[in-house]
């Protein structure tokens, strides 16, 4: 992949990539001077569904420890 320049900084700030812990498919480019992230088609919605299913997978673990309690 092509490094990205910042969009928001003057100068061409070339901005890193670094992988997402959760999802290695998911490629953020932060930018080292002014910090922000910046993704690309569909990694949002990779984002949000892994953290929608990460949420349920929470929940269900507490109910199932609140009604079978060991």
């Amino acid at each position: 992949m092509k490094p990205m320049q910042c969009p928001q900084c003057e100068g061409g700030i070339t901005m890193e990539k670094i992988a997402s812990f959760r999802d290695r498919e998911v490629v953020m480019d932060v930018c080292p001077k002014c910090a922000r992230i910046w993704l690309d088609g569909g990694e949002m919605d990779a984002i949000k569904e892994d953290s929608l299913a990460a949420n349920f997978t929470q929940l269900m673990a507490r109910l199932r420890k609140q009604y079978n309690p060991a």
